[in-house]
């Protein structure tokens, strides 16, 4: 594909998560196709308003199973490579990052290498409204917890709900 349609196709793709005119009903159906096909993620996953899949430093990659359920305007950054399973929820406002700035130096830290980082979102897994999940991540275990506005910097092991600023351990969720 030449680098004409690409771009087309990006633009198109950034249109259709930015513009409210997406929103009309009679449109919606447009922007899902278009998101589908764009991300090549499965029909089963739900996608609420304004929610951007970006690789804003490298072209990384992006992995979603079936039954993932993301709300409107999440944000994710997918430049280290993102990789989502199965019967994930990603609440409303929740924003993931794949890559860090080095900002070592006080002059010429913009000149530093962006760092990236592989984010694996295992199995039932849940993130709460406006959580962050900073570059330092790596790992959300199956059937993890973020509390609303918890901001992750470390790894969350299976089944551990998480919550506060940093996020920090409050409780263990018991298979039924």
């Amino acid at each position: 594909m030449t680098k004409f349609l690409r771009r087309a196709k990006t633009e198109v793709y950034y249109a259709s998560v930015e513009l409210t005119l997406f929103s009309l009903p009679v449109l919606r159906t447009l922007r899902r196709w278009i998101q589908i096909s764009y991300l090549k993620i499965p029909r089963s996953t739900k996608l609420g308003h304004h929610v951007l899949f970006s690789s804003p430093h490298r072209q990384g990659s992006l992995s979603l199973g079936e039954d993932v359920h993301i709300a409107s305007d999440v944000y994710l950054d997918f430049s280290g490579g993102l990789e989502i399973e199965s019967g994930v929820t990603i609440s409303e406002g929740a924003r993931i990052f794949t890559h860090d700035h080095d900002i070592s130096g006080l002059e010429g830290w913009r000149d530093n290498p962006v760092r990236h980082s592989h984010l694996k979102i295992e199995k039932h897994s849940w993130i709460g409204s406006g959580a962050i999940v900073t570059g330092s991540v790596s790992l959300i275990g199956a059937g993890a917890v973020i509390g609303a506005g918890a901001v992750v910097t470390k790894d969350v092991l299976p089944a551990t709900i998480v919550a506060g600023n940093p996020a920090r351990v409050i409780g263990q969720r018991q298979a039924k």
